[in-house]
């Protein structure tokens, strides 16, 4: 079976580290499919949906919701590196809402740009777990 190594990694432990036949990813451009001999790759992530495949029968293994990163693929390894994840049956679409609601009450009354920007960020995040959990 042709499998490559996959690693995860967040700031601040590793998330995921096995083999896969194929690792879907939510790069700058658009999900792409990181398989066995890919062609050397660096990218962003965008927020989205990272699904493992464990097997060539389209096994499905873990998947993960991520806030952005990036992703390094070489023929070999998968290496994605990501500032925010989430398993996607760990989220809660009552509670994020619930957060997004008291954000925006937030970002109403916040003076500072930066961190108006970093209330939207966190916004659009948590708007995009809520899209992906509906999805599945």
């Amino acid at each position: 079976m042709d499998v490559m190594e996959v690693n995860i990694i967040s700031p601040d432990n590793e998330i995921f580290s096995g083999k896969a036949h194929m690792v879907v990813i939510p790069g700058e451009e658009g999900y792409f499919a990181a398989m066995l001999d890919h062609a050397p790759t660096v990218t962003y992530l965008k927020p989205g949906k990272i699904e493992v495949f464990a097997d060539d029968k389209i096994e499905q293994g873990p998947i993960f919701f991520v806030g952005g990163g990036f992703v390094k693929v070489t023929s070999k390894k998968c290496l994605i590196m990501v500032d925010y994840i989430k398993k996607i049956n760990e989220i809660n679409i009552k509670e994020n809402q619930e957060k997004i609601e008291h954000l925006k009450n937030k970002a109403e009354t916040e003076t500072s740009d930066l961190e108006k920007r970093n209330i939207i960020n966190k916004i659009n995040i948590l708007e995009s777990e809520i899209g992906i959990t509906k999805d599945n």
